[in-house]
């Protein structure tokens, strides 16, 4: 036995060209089992759609708190962050926000 090994691995088997390759006896649990699940989606994830905004800002922006009163302004209109790309000398904020049901955007009544 070579020092550092507790145990020898199992030769591998080849093929030769002209054999067929040996089904294997039964399968496995895991694969047998995949066959009656069937993952299910809910409706309401469906309808997770988001619409996306990019506002560019500076280097300078970023160290001096402007960003800060960027990301609150927009936390107002229910933008959230996403990520922050850097763009050389500049950054993009990516935000996002969930679109509305075209129910919610038109209110139904008489508006004053």
């Amino acid at each position: 036995m070579r020092p550092g090994f507790e145990e020898e691995p199992e030769p591998i088997v080849v093929p030769e060209p002209h054999e067929e390759p040996e089904a294997p006896d039964e399968e496995p649990a895991a694969r047998a089992a995949s066959g009656t699940l069937v993952p299910r989606v809910d409706a309401s994830a469906a309808d997770r759609e988001y619409e996306y905004r990019v506002d560019v800002v500076t280097v300078g922006q970023v160290l001096d708190g402007t960003i800060a009163e960027k990301l609150s302004d927009a936390s107002h209109d229910d933008w959230h962050l996403v990520d922050i790309i850097d763009a050389g000398d500049k950054k993009a904020l990516l935000l996002r926000k969930r679109k509305q049901k075209e129910s919610a955007r038109r209110p139904v009544g008489f508006a004053r």
